[in-house]
């Protein structure tokens, strides 16, 4: 059976960085945006220049978006893992990332502390979600309807990057209902459990 990595993968991929210091979120991050932003620089730039002068302008336009939002989404990012693990209430990084994972998909684990966990990280991620839908949606459809335009107007390559954030946008629409299934899932596993 074929994996794909879909939207939704993308954004659950983060579990084995939830105890990452700073530097570290701020690294990942803006080495994954500097380098998409160096690689969609470069096929967009319509310039005369050949040879090495065709590269130079997207590294600079990489390594500098890269560093200012690697420094940004550290910041952020590391702010809602504290939340997350101060929501999972556990303290050793196995059981934690577990827990984490478990909150959004998989199977419902087995030991009741960390499906425990993983029901109050569920909850604290649909709280995040119905706390900041309307914002987001508003966000990501605003954004795709502008690259979309800009497609038209400038360069289809902008069509990429409306397709990115219409991913975002299907993403945030359907993710309440996906939390509200896994809290159903894992608070049936915990009655099950009790009930004898």
């Amino acid at each position: 059976m074929r994996r794909y990595l879909t939207p939704l993968k993308i954004l659950t991929m983060r579990t084995w960085l939830v105890g990452a210091p700073r530097w570290k979120l701020a690294l990942v991050q803006g080495t994954f945006f500097g380098a998409g932003l160096a690689i969609f620089a470069f096929f967009s730039s319509s310039g005369p220049e050949e040879g090495a002068a065709r590269f130079i302008g997207p590294v600079v336009v990489g390594v500098v978006g890269g560093v200012v939002f690697g420094f940004f989404m550290g910041h952020v990012i590391a702010n809602l893992n504290g939340a997350l693990v101060r929501a999972a209430g556990l303290n050793d990084p196995h059981e934690l990332r577990q827990a984490i994972r478990a909150g959004r998909r998989g199977s419902v684990p087995a030991d009741p502390r960390i499906r425990q966990a993983a029901l109050r990280v569920a909850r604290h991620h649909l709280s995040e979600a119905e706390r900041r839908g309307r914002s987001s949606r508003t966000l990501f459809a605003v954004f795709t309807l502008a690259y979309i335009a800009m497609a038209t107007l400038l360069s289809p390559w902008w069509l990429v990057t409306a397709a990115f954030f219409a991913a975002l946008l299907v993403c945030t629409v359907i993710q309440p209902n996906r939390l509200t299934l896994r809290i159903v899932d894992l608070e049936t596993t915990n009655n099950e459990q009790v009930v004898p």
